[in-house]
């Protein structure tokens, strides 16, 4: 057989287009728990510093403070309290499916959508006490 033939017959994409494709809410939910897991991961850092930096002596707190008080900085926390909470939530869906609680199609369907939903109402919350 031949590599360099292609047969005429066979309708194959050119390219994956990912824009066109529609995921299941289930897919989105499991894609987005790992991006806020490496989120959290990859910020643990950060709070660590400036935690210690807060820990020092009243200047260094005081600084710590002036910074996470701007309003570009509090849009940032709501975007980890987003990721914090959808890691949380989905990781509490997920243990339940290693229980065989929530394992049908359509429940998965509902329950992926609730944690969506948690965590922005978590959001929301944090959010409005906090700006």
């Amino acid at each position: 057989m031949d590599i360099n033939k292609v047969d005429k017959n066979k309708k194959r994409p050119v390219y994956l287009n990912l824009f066109k494709i529609r995921m299941p809410v289930m897919a989105v939910l499991s894609i987005s728990h790992r991006i806020s897991g490496v989120l959290l991961v990859l910020l643990i850092p950060v709070f660590i510093y400036l935690f210690t930096l807060s820990l020092a002596d009243q200047q260094s707190f005081n600084h710590v403070l002036s910074l996470l008080s701007t309003v570009s900085v509090k849009l940032l926390m709501l975007i980890v309290v987003w990721a914090l909470a959808l890691h949380f939530y989905s990781g509490l869906r997920f243990l339940l499916i290693d229980f065989d609680i929530g394992v049908e199609k359509q429940q998965a369907r509902r329950s992926a959508w609730l944690v969506q939903a948690l965590a922005l109402v978590t959001v929301f919350i944090i959010g409005g006490q906090c700006l």
